[in-house]
């Protein structure tokens, strides 16, 4: 919990503009890591990202994915973004030609365009987040 009353005004400014880096938490607590012999063959998600107004999408990084770095890592700059639940105007530059929005893979898409998007939709529903790590 933010103590409001012993930040600095500007501490206070700052926290409200900043947006929170939801991306990589939703993907460190559901990607599930594949193994072929003792060495990681593969990162995947398998569920949805959704957000409080309902917005769902898929969300995954990773070796062979359109993401940033093209590994197995901690924390991603870019991500493969995949079938929004609706056409979302803020992805449009990194749509996979040819395909409908709301069928269509987004590739190497900033991490913070992610974290906009996911914000402006109303950050990520805990409710759904929640139930769905108690289930895995």
């Amino acid at each position: 919990m933010i103590d409001l009353a012993s930040m600095t005004e500007a501490e206070h400014n700052e926290s409200l503009t900043a947006i929170f880096d939801w991306a990589n938490k939703f993907h460190k607590a559901f990607r599930q890591l594949h193994h072929k012999g003792l060495e990681i063959e593969t990162i995947r998600v398998f569920r949805n990202l959704t957000c409080r107004d309902g917005f769902t999408f898929s969300l995954q990084a990773g070796p062979s994915h359109y993401s940033e770095p093209k590994a197995i890592a901690e924390k991603y700059d870019a991500w493969e973004v995949g079938y929004p639940s609706q056409v979302e105007p803020l992805w449009l530059d990194w749509q996979e030609p040819g395909h409908d929005p709301t069928e269509s893979v987004y590739g190497w898409v900033p991490n913070d365009v992610v974290n906009a998007v996911i914000q402006k939709h109303g950050g990520i529903d805990e409710r759904v987040f929640i139930l769905e790590k108690l289930l895995k």
